[in-house]
């Protein structure tokens, strides 16, 4: 490679590309909370209105986490 292609100084590329990906985590792990509380609200609407074998199952215990408890998980610290 000719020395005028050379952007930045020689050896130093892998450290440029990790510094720009820093602010890349940053939006990544913040759009992963966005869809996440998305999920979850869909989640629990899905589960506020469901009908089983034409029955109301809204009281009816359930096996998984609960919305709560999945919520309390996606909050960013």
């Amino acid at each position: 490679m000719p020395t005028d292609a050379v952007i930045g100084e020689e050896g130093l590329g892998f450290r440029y590309i990790l510094s720009g990906m820093n602010a890349e985590r940053i939006l990544i792990a913040a759009e992963c909370v966005g869809d996440a509380k998305w999920f979850i609200q869909k989640a629990t609407a899905y589960a506020g209105e469901r009908v089983v074998f034409a029955a109301d199952r809204t009281n009816q215990g359930v096996q998984f986490p609960s919305p709560a408890r999945i919520s309390a998980c996606v909050q960013p610290s």
